[in-house]
């Protein structure tokens, strides 16, 4: 069916019914270009939900839907989300950091009341955005 702006649907009972008719559920389909492809891949999160058991929890898209990114992740509003932010503090993280240089649209980690330990990654000095750790 193709309907226009001057599509017409009637709904009527059946000669047997005692009801007017009832409509269940209506299905309206629209062809449009795809909103987004995802969160950039390279902002896969994996090395750190490996590293962490506890942010193995979350699953999907960590942006998307905007509303409903993941509580720990920021994320930028581009066509293609990038993660900028990390809030992690108080997630009882314990270990080292993991390797995550290739988040490098990060502009803020905060992992303070955690149990890292061991020196602090190099790679962090080379993340272009990053601003406050």
């Amino acid at each position: 069916m193709t309907a226009s702006s001057k599509t017409s649907i009637t709904v009527v009972p059946t000669s047997d019914s005692t009801l007017p008719p009832i409509v269940n559920a209506m299905e309206i389909y629209s062809l449009s270009d795809p909103l987004t492809s995802g969160t950039n891949s390279k902002d896969g999160l994996v090395a750190l939900q490996k590293a962490f058991e506890i942010l193995q929890e979350w699953s999907g898209d960590p942006c998307l839907p905007s509303p409903y990114s993941w509580d720990w992740v920021e994320c930028s509003s581009d066509p293609i989300p990038r993660v900028t932010a990390l809030y992690l503090s108080g997630f009882d993280l314990y270990g080292s950091l993991p390797y995550f240089s290739s988040m490098d649209a990060l502009q803020l980690i905060d992992m303070h009341n955690n149990s890292i330990e061991g020196p602090i990654p190099t790679f962090l000095g080379d993340l272009p955005d990053l601003t406050l750790l």
